[in-house]
């Protein structure tokens, strides 16, 4: 087996790893980031792993190391939309909004039809107390994602601090 093929089992292994403790949540994160730590000392170019271990560190909390995995992943590959959206999240969670949203912004940028990069920006929007800008994607968010029950309840407090009130009794 070529080293390309044993890096790439390896990373499907490692992903499956960490979303079976997603789906147990359980906290054994902390082996998962020193199994992408140990990957990134073989292979240092590879973005993917980067974005994994950020992936870990958010679920962790550690948002700082997030935020350092996913900006090395942009370095490593600047059209990775789903790192510019990520390290939106990191930064939104730590309150660092006008970061998120210029992340957000460039996650849409490079991929239009991004939901969840709307989605989050209508979080943060809505953080913020401009719910005109949290509507509008909250909007474009049902658009491209229309099951999202979340994001129907979301419009309807959008349109609530906005007293669009004729609105909210339509969803």
């Amino acid at each position: 087996m070529s080293n390309i093929g044993i890096r790439n089992m390896f990373l499907l292994v490692t992903a499956l790893a960490v979303m079976f403790l997603l789906a147990c949540g359980s906290s054994e994160y902390d082996k998962a980031i020193d199994d992408y730590t140990k990957t990134i000392e073989l292979n240092p170019d590879d973005d993917e792993i980067y974005f994994q271990r950020g992936v870990a560190y958010s679920n962790l909390e550690q948002y700082g190391k997030a935020i350092d995995d996913y900006t090395k992943t942009i370095e490593l590959n600047p059209d990775s939309a789903g790192a510019y959206n990520n390290r939106g999240n990191a930064y939104s969670n730590l309150e660092q909004y006008d970061k998120a949203i210029d992340d957000f912004n460039k996650a849409i940028e490079l991929n239009p039809n991004f939901a969840e990069a709307y989605f989050h920006r209508s979080i943060v929007y809505g953080k913020l107390e401009q719910y005109d800008k949290a509507l509008e994607n909250s909007i474009q968010y049902i658009v491209l994602n229309p099951d999202s029950a979340e994001a129907y309840y979301d419009r309807v407090n959008f349109y609530s601090e906005l007293e669009q009130y004729d609105k909210v009794l339509k969803d």
